[in-house]
């Protein structure tokens, strides 16, 4: 019951909900009606976004970055490991291209490493392939695979390239920002944004949170009123990492 001078109690949230955007799952408990789900993937995230449905254009997402976890190779490799090398197919090619590593702008030296210790190996495998050695296009997966389980990320070494920035919007100057606070999510590091954005329709809020589990950054992020905020924060205190 709504009692007149008191601020209205935190609407409960959804059961939680195992996602998997990415090789990490992620759990949490989504908010609740009038609230709908709808697929995210766009700059580069994978993930779900909750639009709340008759309101003023509130929205909230939760997603995997894909920038770090596309770089692990792991999944891609053992589907190649798994995959007849037999030459007269093209499934092993295919599985090859999507094992390659990624090589554009680094995060570290040992990302470096490991990406071309997975090329050499694979160049190898492909060698190997076209003259039906089919034991040493086995070997050089292997290889690979134990190269690609050498990579490890930390927050430190990819937090500031994921940090949102107004000035790669279309309008900075419609963004002030308001604070940056360390914290923790699920007992992972996190850093939580805060931001007023100045539109037509009025002033909203803007709030970003990004932590890292498991070699994977995930984001996520409330766009509305200053009164919704406390049930954005109480899915993201929901969130937790199964194995």
């Amino acid at each position: 019951m709504l009692v007149v001078g008191c601020r209205a109690e935190t609407p409960t949230l959804r059961p939680a909900e195992t996602f998997t955007f990415s090789a990490q799952p992620i759990s949490f408990s989504p908010p609740p009606k009038p609230w709908e789900a709808e697929g995210q993937l766009s700059g580069g995230l994978r993930g779900v976004h909750y639009v709340k449905r008759g309101g003023v254009g509130e929205a909230i997402d939760i997603a995997d970055w894909y920038d770090v976890s596309g770089r692990l190779r792991r999944v891609e490799l053992a589907a190649l490991a798994e995959t007849d090398p037999n030459f007269e197919t093209f499934d092993f090619e295919h599985a090859l291209r999507k094992a390659w590593p990624r090589t554009e702008k680094p995060y570290s030296a040992l990302e470096t490493e490991v990406a071309t210790d997975i090329s050499n190996a694979l160049n190898r495998a492909r060698q190997a392939r076209q003259q039906r050695d089919y034991a040493t296009v086995r070997e050089q997966v292997q290889a690979a695979q134990s190269a690609a389980d050498r990579l490890h990320f930390s927050f430190e070494e990819v937090i500031d390239r994921a940090l949102f920035r107004p000035e790669t919007t279309s309008d900075p100057s419609r963004y002030k920002f308001t604070g940056r606070r360390d914290t923790r999510v699920a007992g992972a590091p996190a850093v939580t944004l805060d931001f007023t954005i100045e539109l037509p329709e009025g002033r909203r809020y803007l709030r970003k949170v990004y932590t890292f589990h498991n070699d994977h950054l995930f984001i996520a992020e409330f766009i509305g009123l200053k009164d919704t905020m406390p049930l954005f924060d109480q899915v993201v205190s929901s969130i937790s990492f199964p194995q």
